[in-house]
């Protein structure tokens, strides 16, 4: 009996962690084609894998950040280029995340330090 209440638990953190993703993924694409649209010089793709990664760590940052970029490609080729820089922002957020650097405005600094150098370089 206990068995089945972990699984069924478990099988909702599993569907969560999808909704997130899907979310996430469409987050990047709403506010990356926003930004362009606009002629904003910021890259706010990646605004939906730091929240994945802050909300469900590694792999779903991950997955979501590569998605962003294969889904980009369609349209734009080279994008697919920079699913590696989207990669490092999702590790690092987790990281970051970890470390409660999320939690107070001055300890944020950090973190847009950071993911500006991962998204300039």
């Amino acid at each position: 009996m206990q068995n089945m209440i972990w699984e069924h638990i478990r099988k909702k953190q599993n569907i969560v962690a999808v909704c997130i993703c899907i979310l996430c993924t469409a987050l990047n694409l709403i506010l990356g084609g926003a930004a362009a649209a606009l002629g904003l010089p910021l890259y706010l793709d990646t605004v939906g894998t730091v929240l994945a990664a802050v909300l469900g760590g590694y792999l779903p940052g991950v997955l979501v950040g590569f998605a962003t970029n294969i889904l980009k490609s369609i349209s734009d080729p080279s994008s697919l280029y920079y699913g590696v820089l989207n990669i490092m922002i999702a590790v690092a957020a987790t990281y970051l995340a970890g470390r409660g650097c999320f939690t107070k405005r001055l300890k944020a600094v950090v973190p847009i330090l950071l993911f500006t150098f991962i998204g300039g370089a």
